[in-house]
């Protein structure tokens, strides 16, 4: 007998090959992007500390943190002093180091834009990692200290253990999205330094946009009531100095001046706060006693300003480490 065969199974026949090819351009796709994303990783994890200075000082920096601590006076005590770039601008670090010397072994571990959540995770990992410091030192002005927000993608990537993460994004009150943010960042260096690379990329199309980047990066910190101020202060001190016990190390919180109006104010409540939590606050200058031309830019201080600043944090650095007090005690 005669076969035949029927004229309706030939479309779906027809119509296969698009499929498959439309499958394969899919997983062609796919692949790229994973390829992509994967030299943009190796590019960011190593690449970027070796070409890229301020990384690799902060990669140096953090090494540096954790190690141990380098040669000095036998009974000399081990420093950590963190911050941001009121730290990096006001302090001249090899003037401080040279006066201090003979009693302060002192590291410095310096992150711009960034405030007291992210040098509380910060402490947390240093100090998991093997940093063994005497005092933990961390400055930051009061709004900064008072501020309830994170840098995010960076921090995370640089600054966070994981396991901190997720209890970060509870106390921050962040969405799911962004937890989920913090997440990835916390374990790519590729999603972690992507607003770095942005602002990198920008900067070398349009170097000019370095003098505008302050105001583009500013986040002006809620406003806050002096007598929440205190109270703020004071819990947030305590948790500190519970950081630093907890590796037999004692907190110390740095106030440097800054050109606001606020500043005066925040600072004596920080100060306050200070006292009632039997924890050291440092106000080598109150914000009263420098005029507008210590300053650079009304935030950070210029050559003049920072000669002062570091001139009299050391006599207090200095007065500190004879100070006989179990550093682990407050």
């Amino acid at each position: 007998m005669r076969s035949y065969t029927s004229n309706s199974d030939a479309p779906p026949a027809a119509d296969t090959a698009p499929r498959m090819t439309l499958r394969r351009r899919t997983v062609h796709a796919l692949v790229a992007l994973a390829v992509i994303f994967l030299v943009a990783e190796a590019l960011c994890r190593f690449g970027a500390p070796r070409w890229v200075a301020i990384e690799a000082g902060r990669e140096q920096e953090y090494r540096a943190a954790i190690a141990a601590a380098p040669p000095g006076a036998a009974s000399a005590k081990r420093a950590l002093i963190m911050g941001n770039s009121l730290l990096n601008e006001g302090v001249n670090l090899k003037s401080l180091r040279m006066q201090i010397s003979d009693d302060i072994n002192l590291q410095r571990v310096m992150i711009e834009d960034t405030r007291y959540f992210d040098w509380l995770y910060g402490t947390k990992k240093l100090l998991a990692d093997g940093a063994r410091p005497d005092l933990v030192i961390l400055v930051n002005s009061p709004d900064q200290f008072i501020a309830s927000t994170l840098r995010g993608d960076y921090t995370a990537y640089r600054m966070m253990r994981f396991r901190d993460v997720f209890a970060a994004g509870r106390r921050l009150s962040l969405s799911n999205t962004q937890m989920a943010d913090l997440a990835l960042s916390n374990l790519s260096a590729a999603l972690g330094q992507r607003t770095n690379v942005r602002r990198r990329v920008m900067l070398a199309i349009n170097p000019k946009l370095r003098e505008m980047m302050p105001l583009l990066t500013a986040r002006p910190e809620p406003q806050i009531a002096i007598a929440d101020a205190v109270e703020v202060a004071r819990q947030r001190l305590l948790e500190m100095q519970s950081v630093a016990a907890a590796y037999n190390a004692r907190f110390i919180l740095i106030i440097p001046p800054i050109a606001d109006k606020t500043a005066p104010a925040l600072t004596d409540a920080i100060t306050e706060a200070g006292q009632q939590a039997g924890v050291t606050v440092l106000v080598p200058v109150h914000p009263t006693q420098l005029d507008r031309d210590d300053y650079a830019d009304g935030y950070h201080l210029n050559a003049i300003g920072a000669k002062i600043f570091t001139d009299h944090l050391a006599e207090q650095l200095r007065n500190l480490a004879h100070d006989k007090t179990n550093p682990a005690t407050p």
